[in-house]
Order: structure tokens, then C-alpha cells, then sequence
């Protein structure tokens, strides 16, 4: 679950009475959110990182690749490799 690994880290931490605490995390089991929330608290993460679309014959191909895409934070939309901005 994307949205439970703050949670269990802090319950961890206050349960081993730590200042620090480090986590290891599968792919999978995080967000950005959880992330900043478990440095907020002082719990460091070590994260497998997710693997961003696959291309292949059928699927996304390499030029829509996520790392392709542009993130614009101050407007929270996305920039494609066309050059199109996409909101939600």
C-alpha cells in the first residue's frame, strides 16, 4: 500500500524509542508523500526505485517514457515530449 509506510516507520520508531530511524522500502510501497512525511519525523529512506513504464511493441514507447515528462511544481502540470502541457 502506497500510503502506509509513514505510519508503520513512526509506530517503529516510537516502538524502539529512537531518535533516527532508518527504513528499507520496496518499489511499490511509497510516495512522495510518505517519503516527506517519514524525513519530517526523522526516519531515513532507502527505496528501490520504481521502474518508470516499459517500452515495448505494444506499450509505451521510449519517447513517453515518464522520465521524459517535465514537472512544472509552481503550476502542477506536466510538459511532454511534444512540447504539449498537461493538466489534470
Amino acid at each position: 500500500d502506497k500510503n502506509a509506510l509513514s505510519a508503520i516507520a513512526i509506530e517503529a520508531k516510537e516502538n524502539l524509542a529512537l531518535e533516527t530511524f532508518t527504513v528499507l522500502v520496496d518499489k511499490g510501497y511509497h510516495n512522495g508523500r510518505e517519503l516527506e512525511t517519514c524525513k519530517n519525523h526523522n526516519i531515513n529512506t532507502i527505496v528501490a526505485h520504481p521502474d518508470q513504464g516499459k517500452s515495448n511493441e505494444n506499450g509505451t514507447q521510449p519517447e513517453y517514457l515518464v522520465s521524459k515528462f517535465i514537472y512544472n511544481k509552481e503550476a502542477n502540470t506536466y510538459t511532454c515530449p511534444q512540447g504539449q502541457t498537461l493538466t489534470t
